[in-house]
């Protein structure tokens, strides 16, 4: 075999190793293209002082007060001439604003006129909402005793009055500006753990002043949510808890923190799927994912029934009344379910309709996550006052560990980790390196001067 075999046997190697070299790095590089963010546990012991407590909202299942419905229909009765006890039916159909829940056996129409003629002076969809609002439970009747931090606190000053999903309800640690409310909230933290230095209140459910109770269950419901957001169960980021009346109950708490590195930015949304807070805003501020979605819904709702249910967070503009019922009741499935992000077929375009399509709702790149663990007990049998008891709730919010669990978002490879990467794998076939670049483009232009100087002299 002579040197000129050899030296082609040798290249032929070189370039089947070149080529091999080639396939690793484009499928490398097109696995990092596809996923390019990762998600890895940071720390198990990051204080808990570093998060901030939970928005903790208090909702009475009574909607309606029996003693401010019947002062209320007893104000429209003198003025309209209907019964007292007439006018107290009608006014029952203001909890399907509640429900969206259409019954066409309600003269709907005739209540609304009924209300908008003799139930206030200039009335307005505004006016539906302060009515409502005159009509349930306030905080001070439905709370009577709060404890933070073992500090016992004035109900009224560490609570907002606030409508949310169920209604109007008593929240504690909510951040969110309300459009009515001029509530100065302060930033709350539990540093300690334990039940002693979390939320304890007292609930008291007036039984005999139920009116209307969508649950058919006499107690309270609780939400425990991020403070900066509105609470959306189809988010993910919402724990419910339905408490029935003369028991205690213990909301043992884990905050769990997920955020992302500032790197991953450059990557479209779609490939990350996930939004900073300043990247994009809603109608309520900053993005969140809650905030998308439930922006995403109101645009439904408006597109298709012109108006917005009274408990949703915006300007009261549009909204809804009791002539909007039965449209609200025929969609009201659809706004509930929520259609599965990034799924695509023909085949589901029923369930599609059927849904609400928020595709351009993405989860936060940087949230925070409560992990629940919740008991309860009745309160002892054999006390000398138990029926009394039986009308209260005691509830117990709290972190049980001092510490907490973080999670941090960054990207697969960073520049110099994808350098250092291909360089080995290029290595290990050819055994190249930026050395081996420079030899090789210093061997190419000798051969390229040598060509143009043999060329000059053939020719001359």
């Amino acid at each position: 075999m002579n040197d000129q075999n050899v030296t082609r046997i040798w290249y032929t190697i070189n370039v089947v190793l070149g080529i091999m070299s080639v396939i690793m790095i484009c499928e490398i590089s097109l696995e990092i293209y596809k996923t390019p963010i990762e998600i890895v546990m940071q720390s198990f012991t990051h204080p808990i002082c570093n998060f901030s407590f939970p928005a903790v909202a208090i909702c009475n299942t009574n909607k309606f007060s029996k003693k401010r419905i019947t002062h209320y229909a007893s104000e429209i009765s003198v003025k309209s001439n209907v019964s007292l006890e007439n006018v107290i039916r009608y006014l029952s159909a203001l909890g399907d604003l509640h429900d969206n829940v259409y019954d066409k056996n309600k003269n709907y129409a005739y209540i609304q006129t009924l209300i908008e003629k003799f139930g206030s002076n200039n009335f307005s969809t505004n006016t539906l909402f302060y009515i409502l609002n005159i009509l349930s439970t306030p905080c001070d009747e439905l709370l009577i005793n709060c404890v933070w931090k073992q500090q016992i606190h004035k109900c009224s000053k560490i609570f907002q009055w606030r409508f949310l999903d169920l209604g109007f309800c008593c929240v504690f640690n909510y951040h969110r500006k309300s459009f009515y409310n001029t509530f100065q909230v302060k930033d709350e933290r539990q540093c300690i753990s334990g039940w002693e230095e979390g939320l304890q209140v007292t609930i008291y459910n007036d039984v005999d002043d139920y009116f209307y109770n969508p649950t058919f269950e006499l107690g309270a419901t609780v939400q425990i949510f991020n403070p900066a957001d509105y609470p959306d169960i189809t988010s993910g980021n919402l724990l419910l808890q339905l408490l029935q009346v003369g028991t205690i109950a213990f909301f043992s708490l884990e905050p769990r923190k997920f955020y992302s590195v500032d790197e991953i930015r450059k990557y479209p949304v779609h490939l990350r799927n996930c939004m900073f807070h300043d990247e994009r805003l809603t109608v309520f501020g900053n993005y969140s994912y809650s905030n998308c979605l439930v922006e995403c819904r109101m645009a439904s709702i408006f597109a298709l029934c012109e108006c917005i249910p009274f408990f949703m967070p915006y300007e009261r503009n549009h909204s809804c009344t009791l002539s909007n019922i039965r449209c609200l009741s025929k969609y009201q499935d659809k706004w509930r379910n929520l259609y599965p992000f990034g799924f695509h077929s023909d085949e589901l375009d029923k369930e599609k309709e059927n849904s609400l399509d928020c595709e351009y709702c993405y989860s936060d790149c940087t949230t925070v996550n409560y992990h629940l663990r919740f008991s309860s007990v009745p309160f002892n049998a054999h006390h000398k006052d138990i029926m009394k008891l039986n009308r209260y709730n005691v509830i117990h919010v709290y972190y049980e560990r001092s510490r907490a669990k973080l999670y941090k978002q960054d990207v697969v490879y960073y520049w110099y980790e994808a350098i250092s990467n291909l360089g080995g794998i290029v290595g290990i076939f050819l055994g190249f390196s930026f050395i081996s670049v420079i030899e090789m483009l210093q061997s190419i232009g000798r051969k390229i001067v040598h060509s143009i100087r043999n060329l000059s002299k053939s020719t001359s």
